[in-house]
């Protein structure tokens, strides 16, 4: 029996063994307990068998009969928080695990007897007022002198005032006590700590959700591992229900009725497909529409109306577009922002971080049973309709001319989820409107930076338009400047005239000027100066720096495609360079110098074009190397044309150059004449020397600017063993170390291992230098 030290006449006992303890001279230290280590070790050693003795009938649910999988830095940090806070929440969607996570840490507590746990799980009380009387019950003799006691208080959301009351109340009066609660919502105490638990991570073979999906479906269907076959369809199903583990769990269990390839066509239907549990977990528990309904169904009417129609929304959504569709349940859009964080509380949304503006997002499971109960209101179309009216208002004034401003770009890009959303619900009703909007998302991305493919939304949606359609000139012109975008000057030219033609028949007058303007110049003869000044003139007075800008590529590029005019037109070339450089425009000018390059290459003025593309060259312009290689070979630096050529193919070349018939002949050839004039020997060790270099150290080279002009190839160490040989082949193939991990069955890290230990054998610096010499060295071999 453990008891305060006893004083007789000033003289203190040992907790452990009863015998005198000595009594301290010096003032102010902590009263001892025990006489010597030994029964200090001794006294510890009894309170761990103790716990473990008293764990099951005081814990209740410690003891779990399925494995704990994954979490284990949140393990590590509830037991921090435990440690050094006493009131802990954990939080978290429906079916995020919260229960578990905080009995498995709980547990740990028990084992190593930091704290005596009790557990309360308070699903059957429907009274908040019950709460207090409840948790007295179950705290009642579990006082231990010396031991500090973990109240693990299990879903406490449907009691939620009668937990912070109970909670409020008994801290204040137990000082050794400290606090689990689980909640959809924190308990909203001071000093209270929440912990927000999320789906668990499924992106690679090694992943927790993927791991738990094939120990639960091994459970039921005996020798079921994961494949080859089977792989990609576990990480999507992992993945389509956010990784949560009730959801995981509840769909692995389906794996003895159907193989896995159908559970992920069955998906759509997902509250319908998991629908069957554990035969010990609680009713909550046993389907999705369960756990989802635990919540749902405690929501407020205006509570309940939000949830169901943002669940019309497609990923992230912020509070306008939240408000567009509220107005389908009749919600004021004054109300939204506080229904919307009270949501949040509930965890029935999440905030998405790292915006300006407040941003949330709803996990499928909760929307698929949302969205029953849209359509059970008939909700869901007039939901929809709001939608599209709200995205099709936003692209503004470019229905009429078909520029863009920045801000409508920015729309467009941070909803771009629902703009596409909306496309195609527009385009299951042969809306006209589908046309405006596939050519605002395409002139969304131009204005972004990020690079078109030949046949862009509005060209795909000008296939099914009929002739009629109030936004065809719109779509035209926006499909002309992304086929020019993606250097396809020719396709350019057709949608530019057809945009004419319909424009002029329709009150678009700016717009039939803008496309004239393009039509004029990529139709134009590239040397007639005079006439491409005027209609440089004329575009610059438009105002559209684009069109300007693409005109003015589609010159030089027609320039450049003409090897003839090139060679022996120099004077007429140099003319329309300069007109490009007095246009004042970065890009268009920097191309001039490249073009310029080239046109001193075909003069064998090899030193001067050398200069330019050194001028030109840093480690985001690469295609400028294709100039170094020109360069190297027509001053017969062989070795040094096959070390750029690596590096050229490392870096990639740009579609602008590749689309040119002669400069993509002459580059294929470049290898082939460096390796006739060099021995074999000499042409390796060029190659490796290019394999070396990467980044900074790649311009540097280019620039002459490293010592000896040429990098030194790196020793090749020793030869790789199969498993190397098999990611190198992978990586060669442009697959992800995921991906890598995925297919090999390894974890990402060992791969990242591999990985490093290749490059350190072979000398190479990079994933790309990698890939070039996987490829170059086998394909030697195989010849």
């Amino acid at each position: 029996m453990r008891g305060a030290p006893e004083a007789t006449g000033g003289v203190q006992t040992c907790r452990a063994c009863g015998g005198e303890i000595a009594a301290h001279s010096a003032g102010g230290r902590r009263e001892a307990k025990f006489c010597s280590n030994a029964c200090r070790q001794r006294a510890y050693r009894q309170r761990v068998s103790e716990s473990r003795a008293g764990a099951a009938s005081t814990v209740g649910l410690l003891e779990q009969l399925g494995s704990f999988v994954g979490r284990e830095d949140e393990l590590l940090a509830l037991s921090r928080y435990i440690r050094d806070d006493r009131l802990v929440t954990v939080t978290g969607a429906p079916g995020a695990g919260k229960t578990r996570l905080a009995v498995e840490a709980a547990a740990v507590e028990q084992r190593r007897a930091r704290h005596h746990v009790i557990y309360v799980e308070l699903a059957s009380i429907s009274d908040p007022d019950k709460v207090m009387s409840r948790v007295e019950a179950e705290l009642k003799g579990t006082e231990r002198d010396g031991d500090a006691r973990l109240l693990v208080l299990d879903n406490c959301e449907h009691v939620l005032s009668g937990c912070s009351r109970t909670v409020n109340a008994i801290l204040s009066r137990h000082p050794d006590l400290r606090v689990l609660a689980t909640s959809r919502e924190p308990l909203r105490l001071p000093g209270e700590v929440v912990h927000v638990v999320d789906g668990l991570p499924c992106e690679d073979a090694d992943d927790a959700a993927v791991r738990l999906f094939v120990e639960r479906a091994a459970a039921v269907v005996p020798g079921f591992e994961l494949t080859d076959d089977n792989a990609a369809d576990v990480r999507e199903i992992c993945a389509r229900l956010d990784g949560l583990p009730l959801m995981v769990e509840l769909a692995a269990l389906r794996v003895r009725a159907f193989p896995v390839a159908e559970i992920v066509r069955r998906l759509g239907d997902s509250a319908n497909l998991l629908t069957t549990g554990w035969a010990t977990a609680p009713p909550r528990h046993q389907s999705l529409r369960a756990a989802v309904g635990w919540s749902y169904d405690r929501l407020a009417e205006p509570e309940r109306a939000l949830a169901r129609t943002t669940s019309a929304l497609r990923g992230e959504f912020g509070v306008t577009a939240a408000a567009t569709v509220a107005a389908a349940a009749g919600i004021d859009a004054a109300e939204v922002p506080e229904l919307l964080a009270s949501l949040e509380s509930k965890s029935l949304i999440a905030a998405v971080p790292g915006s300006d503006e407040a941003r949330f997002r709803m996990s499928g499971s909760v929307r698929h049973v949302a969205r029953e109960h849209l359509a059970d209101r008939d909700e869901a179309e007039r939901a929809r309709e709001l939608l599209a009216d709200w995205i099709v208002a936003a692209t503004g004034d470019f229905a009429q001319h078909g520029v863009m401003d920045g801000e409508t770009a920015d729309f467009v890009r941070i909803e771009r989820g629902h703009v596409e959303q909306v496309l195609g619900w527009l385009r299951s009703r042969g809306d006209d409107r589908e046309l405006l909007l596939a050519a605002a998302a395409d002139a969304a991305d131009l204005m972004k930076g990020k690079r078109p493919t030949a046949s862009g939304r509005a060209a795909e949606a000008l296939e099914s338009a009929s002739a009629a359609n109030l936004y065809r000139g719109v779509a035209l012109a926006t499909a002309a400047v992304v086929s020019g975008a993606a250097s396809d000057f020719e396709r350019a030219e057709c949608f530019a005239r057809q945009a004419i033609a319909t424009s002029s028949a329709a009150p678009h007058d700016f717009l039939t000027s803008r496309m004239s303007v393009m039509e004029y110049f990529l139709s134009a003869s590239s040397t007639d100066l005079a006439d491409l000044r005027a209609r440089l003139r004329v575009s610059t007075q438009l105002g559209d720096t684009m069109i300007t800008v693409l005109c003015l590529y589609a010159a030089m590029r027609s320039v450049v495609a003409d090897l003839d005019l090139l060679a022996r037109r120099s004077s007429a070339v140099l003319a329309v360079l300069e007109l490009v450089r007095e246009s004042g425009l970065t890009g268009p000018a920097r191309c001039a110098e490249f073009v310029h390059g080239l046109l001193l290459c075909e003069q064998e003025r090899y030193e001067e074009a050398e200069e330019r593309f050194s001028a030109l060259l840093d480690e985001s312009v690469t295609s400028v190397f294709v100039g170094f290689v020109f360069t190297a070979l027509g001053r017969a630096e062989y070795a040094r044309a096959l070390s750029l050529l690596v590096i050229v193919e490392a870096n990639g070349i740009d579609e602008s150059v590749t689309g040119i018939e002669w400069l993509s002949e002459r580059l294929a050839k470049a290898e082939v004449a460096a390796r006739n004039a060099l021995s074999e020997s000499a042409a390796e060790q060029a190659l490796a020397a290019g394999e070396a270099l990467s980044g900074v150290d790649a311009v540097r080279f280019a620039r002459r600017e490293a010592a000896g002009d040429a990098a030194q190839p790196k020793r090749e160490g020793r030869p790789l063993s199969d498993r190397e040989q098999k990611i190198a082949s992978l990586v060669a193939k442009g697959l992800t170390n995921r991906q890598i991990a995925a297919q090999m069955y390894l974890s990402v890290r060992t791969v990242e291992t591999h990985l490093r230990n290749i490059r350190t054998a072979r000398g190479l610096n990079t994933r790309a230098h990698l890939a070039a010499w996987y490829s170059r060295h086998y394909k030697q071999q195989r010849v």
